[in-house]
């Protein structure tokens, strides 16, 4: 939940007592006309701890399922755009600027 949370929901912001909320896409009380979303809230060792224990299943997913060539030759290939995810552009029609934000360095 945590995972799915963090990864798929939206960031509303810490809560009084600093944990992080997120929205998700569950719903209760779906009776017309109306739903509530809820929110989910983690605390930052909570986040934590979830990513190790994360991190430490990969390598025994990998072994059992056998999937460490796959994962080797996927390691080799560096990261790209997915086609899809391009706009098709026309010929000759410049590429646009990306925004100012993106080109700030920590």
């Amino acid at each position: 939940s945590c995972r799915n949370a963090v990864t798929h929901g939206v960031l509303m912001g810490r809560s009084k007592d600093k944990r992080y909320a997120f929205l998700t896409n569950k719903t209760v009380g779906t009776e017309i006309p109306s739903a509530f979303q809820i929110v989910e809230s983690y605390s930052q060792k909570d986040i934590e701890i979830y990513a190790a224990v994360a991190e430490g299943a990969i390598p025994l997913l990998e072994k059992n399922l056998r999937l460490q060539p796959l994962r080797a030759e996927r390691l080799a290939r560096p990261l790209s755009p997915h086609r899809k995810g391009r706009r098709q552009r026309a010929k000759g029609e410049e590429q646009p600027r990306q925004p100012r934000s993106s080109q700030r360095k920590p």
